[in-house]
């Protein structure tokens, strides 16, 4: 879950975030798409909401990652970093993470 998730402030700008949660969502689901893995296997919802906020993602190289002799290509990589940024405001869009995942994928 996006880390915004877990904040009380029910502001508009809060509001104004809902899509950038999903964008969130996205870089999980490439993560999950190329690693063919779990994120955050066999830890607790509280451990994974802690770790979210902290600013810890699930590993894309080394040794915590599910494949470390496989890590994402560079491209796919800088995208999925993009996408979960720990401030909502500085995700990409919509937009421009289709286009970037048709670069990817052409």
């Amino acid at each position: 879950m996006a880390p915004e998730l877990f904040d009380d402030d029910e502001d508009a700008e809060a509001i104004e975030s809902i899509l950038a949660v999903d964008i969130y969502a996205v870089a999980v689901i490439l993560w999950q798409f190329w690693f063919k893995a779990e994120p955050w296997l066999g830890k607790g919802a509280h451990k994974v909401m802690h770790a979210v906020i902290d600013g810890k993602r699930p590993a894309l190289g080394g040794d915590e990652c599910p494949a470390p002799d496989l890590p994402p290509p560079p491209a796919l990589r800088a995208l999925i970093e993009a996408c979960w940024n720990g401030d909502a405001a500085r995700r990409p869009g919509v937009a421009s993470v289709a286009k970037i995942v048709q670069v990817i994928t052409n």
